[in-house]
């Protein structure tokens, strides 16, 4: 069993303990990992850890902060990998930024983090440029993720405990030249996982429009432009007469954009919420098999990004003898090949998560890996 180290926010260590009796954890390529650990009360870490609400727990890779405890006949010890640190943190709305994928997520962790001194945001590799906003006040993890999802990247947050530092690292995966396979001897107890539970190709979403408060239409302060598409849902209330978009506005008229061309357009009030708006995606199938859903957001932005989640869950799990962050990382593409009975697969797959264990009496990694029909 690997040891179990327990340390403040500080990154100073006040206890160790191999006593663990099982041990179960996830982690994910860009998402929050999970930490269950069971450990007997009378296991030198109980005392510290039940009397302390703030504590980082370590166990071979993972890292990461105590969220729950419980104690019956045993003590239970829940955590989160450090991101999720982020969705304790909020993000306010910005209009686009065309910056590189990895430039807007260090500057808007270093943003929540103003008075952290031994925090880094860093990466290795290259990241695409691109557009993009954010409408609403939005959880800080939620952000990075998106961004991350939008490049195929994704992160860890960890800590080098020698220089007491945390650190942030953007990544992205590489294509491995390796097959895991129960016949190649390098796995076993291969899993394979799908369902269609929670797929739909179209959504529906409660419209809001956003009120982007007063406009001079005689010195166009703020300025506004026609016919960009960052327009749509948004109105401003004209707080002096002048004429732009040939157009002439009234004090108390508003300017406000119904269409996702960007066009703006005169009303003499403020644009009504509440309208259900249908989002639809290609999808060449007979109407009964064609599924729709009620989408959270009350922009288009926002309910595009919860139709994307949507999806056909395609996943294998095996116990394999390649070892994490040696043999492979998260974020890698690798060929899984499973043969069961009459059933057989082969496929390319990320990895998109490891889940590692203690079962009693020997550690174990299995990694979790996801493809696309």
């Amino acid at each position: 069993m690997y040891d179990t180290k327990i340390y403040d926010f500080d990154l100073n260590l006040i206890a160790v303990t191999s006593g663990a009796t099982t041990v179960n954890g996830f982690l994910y390529f860009n998402d929050i990992g999970t930490f269950e650990g069971h450990y007997p009360l009378t296991d030198k870490i109980t005392d510290i850890v039940l009397k302390n609400k703030y504590l980082i727990i370590s166990n071979k890779n993972f890292t990461g902060i105590i969220t729950g405890k419980q104690v019956k006949n045993e003590l239970v010890i829940y955590g989160r990998t450090l991101n999720w640190l982020l969705s304790k943190k909020v993000t306010a709305n910005f209009e686009a930024e065309q910056k590189s994928v990895f430039d807007i997520v260090k500057a808007k962790i270093l943003d929540v983090y103003q008075t952290v001194q031994n925090i880094s945001v860093i990466t290795s590799d290259q990241f695409s440029v691109i557009d993009y906003k954010n409408e609403q006040y939005t959880a800080t993890f939620d952000v990075v993720k998106d961004l991350l999802d939008k490049d195929n990247a994704g992160h860890e947050f960890d800590v080098d405990f020698k220089n007491k530092q945390f650190i942030f690292n953007c990544f992205k995966g590489k294509e491995l030249n390796k097959i895991i396979s129960e016949s190649f001897k390098n796995a076993y107890d291969t899993v394979y996982d799908t369902d269609i539970l929670e797929l739909a190709q179209n959504g529906y979403y409660s419209q809001s429009f956003q009120n982007m408060g007063d406009w001079d239409a005689e010195k166009d302060i703020p300025t506004l432009r026609d016919m960009q598409p960052l327009n749509y849902e948004k109105y401003y209330k004209v707080s002096a007469a002048g004429s732009k978009f040939d157009i002439t506005f009234s004090e108390g008229e508003y300017v406000v954009c119904k269409t996702e061309n960007g066009k703006w357009e005169k009303s003499a009030e403020a644009p009504q919420n509440g309208s259900w708006k249908k989002i639809t995606t290609a999808a060449n199938l007979p109407d009964l098999l064609i599924f729709e859903t009620v989408l959270n957001g009350s922009i288009k932005n926002d309910a595009v990004k919860d139709l994307s989640t949507k999806k056909e869950v395609n996943s294998i799990s095996a116990v394999s003898t390649l070892i994490f962050k040696k043999d492979y990382f998260l974020g890698d593409t690798i060929k899984i090949q499973m043969k069961k009975g009459n059933f057989s697969l082969t496929k390319k797959a990320k990895i998109i998560g490891v889940n590692f264990y203690f079962d009693g009496s020997k550690n174990g990694e299995k990694p979790i890996l996801e493809y696309e029909e």
